[in-house]
């Protein structure tokens, strides 16, 4: 998780971010909105969810959805979001009735403080296991292009081989699934298989 308002920020504020889609043909996206600096969600409180539907159908990382988080005068904060191309959109208002005391609020910070170290090791993880599934998509998608796959046929691979690359490849994504977690130095050891596909076939993709 990563902060998109920061603490104390003046009011009224707006801020906007983009978030894409993380598997293929997902037609549904869960928008949940935490109070908190902590990197895990489950050491934030939630303060409310919503949810869009309908989106285009499209390779994983192609649908952009738009979500605006605003806080007017009075403190009330406004989310919603939309996806351009199919004209998707929802909206939710979060007030402070029943939220955080001020005392929760205080052990949250901390908290924050407390575990500012342990916090940054696991955003570590994170943002390695995103950028290697960032990777491990592009590859396959590579791959799997009609050009692509008739200059390897052409050029240096077998159909078995290129067979055994799509399996490597699969393996890798399946392996991340289960994973979520996993540490960094795993991460970089699944990466060097990846880049030994990249060299055999001469794809240059970081």
């Amino acid at each position: 998780m990563f902060v998109l308002i920061p603490r104390n920020s003046p009011i009224p504020t707006k801020k906007e971010y983009t978030f894409y889609t993380i598997f293929d043909n997902q037609t549904y996206m869960d928008l949940p909105v935490y109070q908190g600096e902590r990197s895990k969600c489950t050491e934030n409180y939630l303060l409310s969810q919503f949810w869009l539907s309908d989106l285009p159908p499209a390779r994983r990382g192609v649908v952009e959805v738009t979500v605006c988080f605003m806080i007017d005068a009075n403190g009330i904060l406004h989310v919603s979001a939309r996806e351009a191309t199919s004209g998707s959109n929802n909206a939710i208002k979060i007030t402070n009735e029943g939220g955080l005391t001020k005392d929760d609020i205080k052990k949250m910070i901390e908290d924050a403080d407390r575990y500012k170290l342990e916090d940054e090791a696991h955003m570590k993880k994170v943002m390695a296991h995103e950028a290697l599934t960032d990777y491990v998509y592009k590859l396959r998608d590579n791959i799997k292009d009609y050009k692509v796959r008739m200059r390897l046929r052409e050029t240096t691979l077998s159909v078995n081989e290129l067979k055994e690359i799509d399996q490597q490849i699969d393996d890798a994504i399946e392996w991340l699934d289960a994973h979520q977690d996993a540490e960094v130095v795993d991460l970089e050891d699944k990466e060097a298989e990846l880049n030994n596909i990249c060299r055999l076939t001469k794809l240059n993709l970081h």
